[in-house]
C-alpha cells in the first residue's frame, strides 16, 4: 500500500522521472493487471474504473513510462482470463452458493440488460459489452449459465479483450498527441488520475450502501 501511495502522489506531482524506478515500474504493471483482471472476472469488483484506467495508461505510454507491446498483451490476458473466470462462475453457478449469492445481490434492472444484450446478439455481445461497465463482467456469467460452447467463448473473449484493450489505450496515447491536449496538459494528467480513483471511491461506497441496505431488509 505504501507503495501505491507514493505512485499516486508521484502522478498528481507529475514529477514522472521517478517514476522510471524498477520498484514503481513493476508495482505498477502489477497494480493495473490486478485491477483489469478483477473487474473482467468478479462482480463484486465490477466498480473498478477499467475504461478510465486504460485511457491513463496510454498517457503513461506516451511519457514513455510503461511499454506499449508489453502493457497490451498484459491486459490482454488479463481481461481474457477474468472473464474466463466469470465464464466458469455462470458454468457452475447451479452448485455453486457463492455465486448465486452475488447473482441475487445484483440490481435486477442490471441483470435483464445484460440478458436482453445477451439474447438479443449472442456472441457478438461479448465484444459489445466490452466497452459498457457491468456489462463486461456480467455477460460472461451469462454466457456461462447458457452453457455457450467453452471454444467460441474463449474465441470471442480474447478477440474481444484485445480491441478493447487496444482501443483505449491508444485514444489515450493519442490524446496526448493534440495540441490542445498538450497545451493544458498538466490538468488533464491531474484528471486522469483523479477520475479513476474517484470511481474507485464511488464504487466502494456504493457496494458498501449497498450490502447495509440489504442486510437491514434481511434483519
Amino acid at each position: 500500500m505504501n507503495f501505491l501511495n507514493k505512485i499516486c502522489i508521484i502522478l498528481l506531482q507529475q514529477n514522472f522521472d521517478k517514476l522510471y524506478n524498477y520498484k514503481f515500474i513493476l508495482i505498477t504493471y502489477i497494480t493495473i493487471f490486478i485491477i483489469i483482471f478483477l473487474e473482467n472476472g468478479f462482480i463484486l469488483a465490477s466498480f473498478l474504473p477499467g475504461d478510465s484506467l486504460l485511457i491513463l495508461v496510454g498517457a503513461l505510454i506516451e511519457k514513455k513510462i510503461l511499454n506499449f507491446y508489453l502493457i497490451i498483451i498484459l491486459l490482454t490476458i488479463a481481461s481474457s482470463i477474468g472473464s474466463w473466470i466469470g465464464y466458469i462462475q455462470g458454468k457452475w453457478l447451479n452448485k455453486n452458493s457463492m455465486v448465486k449469492k452475488w447473482i441475487i445481490k445484483i440490481p435486477s434492472n442490471y441483470y435483464e440488460k445484460s440478458y436482453q444484450i445477451f439474447k438479443k446478439y449472442g456472441l457478438i455481445s461479448l465484444l459489445i459489452g466490452r466497452f459498457i461497465t457491468l456489462l463486461r463482467t456480467f455477460l460472461p456469467v451469462l454466457a456461462g449459465i447458457s452453457k455457450l460452447d467453452e471454444l467460441k467463448f474463449q474465441l470471442l473473449n480474447w478477440i474481444s479483450s484485445f480491441i478493447w484493450i487496444f482501443t483505449l489505450i491508444t485514444l489515450g496515447f493519442l490524446i496526448k498527441k493534440i495540441p490542445i491536449i498538450q497545451y493544458y496538459e498538466s490538468q488533464i494528467m491531474i484528471f486522469l488520475i483523479l477520475f479513476p480513483l474517484i470511481l474507485l471511491i464511488v464504487g466502494i461506497t456504493g457496494i458498501i450502501i449497498f450490502f447495509l441496505k440489504k442486510n437491514k431488509k434481511t434483519i
